[in-house]
C-alpha cells in the first residue's frame, strides 16, 4: 500500500511509477517538438504546450497555476541536464532551445 501526499492510497507502486515516466517522457517530446518546430520558447510557452487546453479555458486557480509554472520550467531544465536544450538568460528572463 502506497499512502502518497496528495491523492488517495494506491497499490502496485511499480505500475504507478512506469506510468508516471511514460507521462513526463511525453511531455518531454512534447517540448521538443514545439521547441523544433517555434524555436526558442520560455516558461509561458512551455505552460502553453503542456497546459493549453486548461489555461485557454482559465481552468486553473492560482495555485494550480503556480504548480504548472514551476512544472514547465522543471521539465525544460531537465531538457538543460540532459544536454537536449541549451538555457540561455537576457534581460531577467531565460531562454531555452533546442542543440
Amino acid at each position: 500500500l502506497v499512502l502518497p501526499g496528495h491523492d488517495r492510497p494506491f497499490y502496485d507502486e511499480g505500475k504507478r511509477a512506469e506510468a508516471l515516466i511514460e507521462h513526463h517522457n511525453h511531455r518531454l517530446e512534447l517540448l521538443r517538438s514545439s521547441s523544433a518546430q517555434s524555436g526558442i520558447m520560455t516558461t509561458a510557452d512551455a505552460m502553453m504546450v503542456l497546459f493549453q487546453e486548461r489555461l485557454v479555458r482559465h481552468d486553473f486557480s492560482a495555485h494550480e497555476l503556480f504548480f504548472a509554472g514551476n512544472e514547465a520550467r522543471a521539465h525544460l531544465n531537465h531538457l538543460v541536464a540532459i544536454g537536449d536544450f541549451i538555457r540561455t538568460h537576457e534581460n531577467g528572463v531565460y531562454f531555452f532551445n533546442r542543440r
